[in-house]
């Protein structure tokens, strides 16, 4: 989570870096305040890796991204190997919503270098949950995947064309009796 959660950041702030606007300036002071200078100790895994260049994430981006997961995971659990679409939309604002993500974004807010407007301070919270969750979303359909493949190793099925002649085969026997 605390990969995924540098990603979401360092994309975003990537993304706003690229225009020259007062509100991308707004949102990379937020986004910036959400990385940490220095490592910490609840991150001594992931920051003995290199994470390819990301910056460790605070306290407060890290239980941003932490209720984000648990909504989803909520969202997901009812049968995650038969899920056909995730409700982005509704995990998202679900996590939105939540006073603990509001009151950490604060915090990160608040530890931004300049103040921002409330409509760049709204957009920046939906487009780190959004983000996180999409990202979080093609990982489970990844999983789902892998685990529908390794199914069909383990039942050792045949060619999809021999399956289809046994079935033709079955019902037409079925038909003469």
């Amino acid at each position: 989570m605390q990969y995924l959660g540098r990603y979401v950041l360092h994309n975003l702030h990537k993304k706003c870096a690229r225009k020259f606007s007062n509100e991308s300036q707004q949102a990379m002071a937020i986004l910036k305040a959400g990385k940490l200078k220095y490592g910490s100790d609840s991150q001594k895994l992931v920051s003995s890796l290199d994470c390819g260049g990301l910056c460790p994430i605070t306290e407060s981006a890290q239980n941003i991204f932490f209720r984000t997961e648990h909504y989803f995971r909520q969202s997901t659990l009812r049968g995650a190997h038969s899920l056909q679409r995730v409700d982005i939309a509704g995990i998202a604002q679900k996590s939105v919503s939540d006073s603990d993500v509001v009151s950490n974004y604060q915090t990160m807010v608040s530890d931004a270098e300049l103040v921002p407007t409330k409509n760049v301070s709204k957009d920046v919270l939906d487009s780190i949950v959004n983000l996180y969750i999409r990202v979080r979303s093609f990982s489970l359909a990844k999983d789902t995947i892998q685990h529908f493949k390794i199914k069909a190793k383990q039942s050792k099925g045949k060619a999809l064309r021999k399956e289809i002649q046994r079935s033709c085969d079955e019902q037409t026997q079925e038909r003469h009796n």
